[in-house]
């Protein structure tokens, strides 16, 4: 998703394209929605590294639990703070879900 360079140039542009995106902000990550598929009913999220820009998963509808679930990326490591940001927004969109 994000570019490095020696000057981060191509990264900060990467970034500022998807500030219009963003649906929530955390800490660490960033929460962007993604455009549902045709006859979709529940929402998808890419969340993203707030420093990089790098994708570190999706935040999706996981049927068998009847909730929103986190899928990260291989080889993405999480500490409890950046945890805890997904959990909120897993929680948050649940709640949201529930109040309809």
């Amino acid at each position: 998703m994000a570019l490095l360079t020696h000057d981060g140039f191509i990264l900060y542009l990467m970034i500022s394209k998807f500030q219009e995106f963003i649906t929530e902000e955390a800490k660490w990550v960033n929460f962007i929605e993604q455009q549902r598929k045709v006859g979709a009913v529940t929402d998808i999220f890419s969340v993203v590294n707030k420093e990089n820009g790098s994708q570190l998963g999706t935040v999706k509808w996981f049927g068998r639990w009847r909730k929103y679930a986190f899928f990260p990326n291989n080889d993405c490591v999480f500490e409890c703070d950046c945890m805890l940001d997904i959990a909120a927004f897993l929680k948050k969109l649940m709640d949201k879900r529930k109040a309809k």
